[in-house]
């Protein structure tokens, strides 16, 4: 009894399933649908070159509408990418009202009346002349002609045509084929009968044909026209020429505005003056992000090499293994450091990103384990938020970097959608227009974020900073001129290293050096020193831990990327376009 209610169960969702099912269908059937019952087309071929058409289209509404768009193209590339115009003149149309919309690419035909709805099947009847339409080949002429049109709303059926050719064509020398079916399907599923100089063609698909004849002659030549620059490119797009010129113009001119009042450091002493010591008694990361405006790997490696020099950590040189890049080993000498005050906030974070709970640590290990990773953001953060809180910019350069970055990206993303709307309409008329209007937009984008770069702003005393590193940089980079003034600092050399480091003038520092004798550094440790300490060698190991701290530094996890000439296809040749109901 339990299974006979169970079946009995499966029987109520079955039909409740078609009740369910029914009234969508009988909407469907209902409400919209139309059809093209009957596409025909009759193409004479004149003596002249000049192709006359006539199409009977019979067109099934099922609701109220006004009538029918026929989309008849104007403008074509052809296989070897030259473009040509095929100018079609709208001889009549049969008994129905009529308005053409022309484009630069395309003429369309709106049949019926705006103040009148019709129903049920409707015959309609457009002639029309091609100028042009004849291909011309060095043995043969020929019309390679899309008959319907790829790009109809509604599904189409019974398609046929016909093609008259002039007395003067030899019958003999015929050559016939016909494509259907979608844009570049090479589909024969179509029916050719030729009697004399008639060729009769039917499918139930959209249809292109082609019809080849001899002799040379029998047709007259006209000649393919062209795009002229003036007349079909500029003329028709002069407000994508304008945007694209003027546009990028005026946002140059407002941004420089906006820069001269916004964006401009204060003047400052102009003149150079050496000086010898760190401006501020900022430490090396701090100078270098007054003085470049960006923080990047380095600032990282020379604040370590700086807590080394001050007595926070040591650096060993590990022996090298075979085929293995050089190795160091770091040293936490003061693992309170987290409550030492002269501390910076970046400093603390290094120590803290570096050591952890250890108090010991190689290169290798932090590279390995990525220790950087995720973190160089937040270092970046508290190094500009130092400098802004110092009073040395207006506010931080990274987040009026990314202002201006987004403002230009989303202008960016605008020239993106702008060139998809103005590319994409009824016939994508103004896809040149569009295309102008959009790269004008991407323009300005790119110039906002071109800017945005030089935006950012020192204060008067971030400018005092600026000049005074200027000076502090000329002093290391030529310290041999002044080797009485730096004869009178204690470990000036291992002092002002980390700074040589930041101004990228290490060689000139240590070469100033090369012939003094130094006492090796305590915070470092390695074969380059086993011969005795001297400062070019051992700017050498400098060189070669920053390159090991490069890596370690900015080391991240991979992570996973988520024509015819008696040959076409359908879609192919002259003709063509669309058509639906409105």
């Amino acid at each position: 009894m339990g299974r006979f209610k169970k079946q009995q169960w499966w029987l109520v969702y079955l039909l409740l399933g078609l009740v369910l099912l029914l009234p969508a269908h009988a909407s469907f059937a209902q409400d919209g649908y139309e059809e093209v019952k009957a596409f025909h087309a009759e193409l004479t071929v004149g003596s002249d070159g000049i192709l006359t058409v006539v199409e009977t289209i019979d067109y099934s509404f099922s609701t109220q509408r006004h009538g029918i768009f026929r989309d008849l193209p104007v403008r074509y590339e052809l296989d070897n990418g030259e473009q040509v115009i095929v100018p079609i003149e709208v001889v009549s149309v049969e008994d129905w009202p009529y308005e053409l919309e022309r484009s630069r690419s395309m003429i369309r035909v709106r049949i019926g009346d705006p103040n009148q709805t019709v129903t049920g099947v409707q015959r309609y009847v457009i002639t029309y002349r091609a100028i042009g339409a004849i291909r011309y080949f060095d043995n043969h002429d020929e019309i390679y002609w899309n008959v319907t049109g790829n790009d109809w709303d509604v599904p189409l059926s019974r398609v046929s045509a016909i093609v008259h050719l002039p007395s003067a064509v030899n019958e003999t020398s015929l050559v016939t084929d016909c494509y259907t079916g979608i844009v570049g399907s090479t589909d024969q599923n179509c029916e050719i009968n030729s009697a004399g100089l008639d060729v009769n063609f039917s499918s139930n698909d959209p249809l292109t044909l082609v019809v080849g004849w001899g002799p040379k002659g029998a047709v007259a030549f006209i000649a393919p026209q062209h795009p002229e620059l003036w007349a079909d490119y500029i003329r028709p797009n002069i407000v994508g020429f304008l945007v694209v010129i003027l546009l990028p113009l005026l946002a140059c001119i407002f941004l420089l505005n906006r820069w001269w009042k916004y964006g401009r450091d204060p003047e400052g002493a102009g003149t150079l003056v050496v000086q010898y010591d760190p401006p501020d008694h900022l430490t090396p990361a701090e100078v270098s992000t007054v003085f470049s405006e960006h923080i990047g790997t380095e600032e990282i490696i020379v604040t370590i090499v700086d807590l080394a020099v001050r007595g926070y950590l040591k650096i060993t040189e590990l022996p090298k293994a075979f085929l293995s890049q050089k190795n160091f080993e770091f040293t936490l000498l003061k693992p309170g450091f987290v409550k030492d005050e002269t501390l910076k906030q970046h400093e603390v974070k290094i120590l803290n990103v570096m050591f952890g709970s250890s108090e010991k640590v190689t290169l290798k290990h932090l590279t390995d384990r990525y220790a950087f990773d995720g973190n160089l953001p937040l270092i970046r953060q508290r190094l500009y938020t130092q400098a802004v809180a110092g009073r040395y910019f207006t506010d931080s350069p990274e987040k009026t970097r990314l202002k201006y970055r987004g403002i230009g990206g989303s202008l960016i993303l605008l020239a993106i959608l702008i060139g998809f709307v103005m590319s994409n309409g009824w016939l994508s008329e103004d896809w040149l227009n569009g295309t102008l209007v959009a790269v004008g937009v991407a323009l300005v984008g790119v110039l906002v974020m071109i800017f945005g770069a030089y935006m950012p702003r020192k204060t008067a005393e971030g400018v005092r900073v600026y000049d005074h590193a200027r000076g502090f940089r000329e002093y290391l980079s030529t310290a041999e001129k002044y080797r009485l003034k730096w004869q009178e600092s204690e470990n000036v050399f291992e002092r002002w290293l980390p700074y040589a480091m930041v101004f990228g003038v290490v060689d000139k520092w240590s070469e100033a050096f090369k012939n003094i004798t130094l006492s090796p550094p305590g915070w470092y440790e390695g074969q380059s020193m086993s011969a005795g300490f001297n400062a070019v060698i051992f700017s050498r190991s400098i060189s070669n831990l920053q390159s090991g701290l490069s890596r370690a530094v900015s080391s991240t996890p991979q992570r996973s990327s988520s024509g015819s000439g008696f040959g076409g296809s359908s879609g192919g040749g002259f003709g063509g376009g669309g058509g639906g109901s409105w």
